[in-house]
């Protein structure tokens, strides 16, 4: 129960990550496009301390900036996800195995017994 709970965590937390890292580099292609239209007609407004380029420019470029720590920590998630859902797999399979056997014992005891009592008489 506990695999099946860290590996669900870490793949939701990994494709969060991934999620945040596809809207970022949206808004940087976005930006990409639209940059050159906007230099070219903003360029009489340099002498302004923040022009409207300059705002697109970190609409563009600060989310996917800031995300980059959390995009590497989704990749570590992902791969902790695999490895737990690797994990997983192989304990159900133990534990299934495990229970095959008991059944085969169990099986094999009660077919003992009945070649070991005497046949029932009419």
């Amino acid at each position: 129960m506990i695999l099946a709970g860290l590996s669900l965590l870490f793949w939701l937390a990994g494709t969060t990550g991934m999620m945040v890292m596809v809207v970022g580099l949206n808004q940087l292609v976005i930006y990409i496009r639209i940059a050159p239209y906007l230099d070219s007609t903003l360029t009489h407004q340099r002498n302004q301390t923040l022009s409207e380029a300059d705002i697109q420019r970190f609409w563009g470029t600060d989310l996917i900036h800031h995300s980059m720590p959390w995009i590497g920590g989704s990749v570590v998630a992902l791969m902790l996800a695999a490895l737990f859902t690797v994990l997983l797999i192989f304990s159900s399979r133990r534990a299934t195995l495990h229970r095959i056997n008991l059944s085969l014992k169990l099986i094999s005891e009660q077919l003992k017994q009945m070649h070991q009592s005497p046949p029932a008489q009419k």
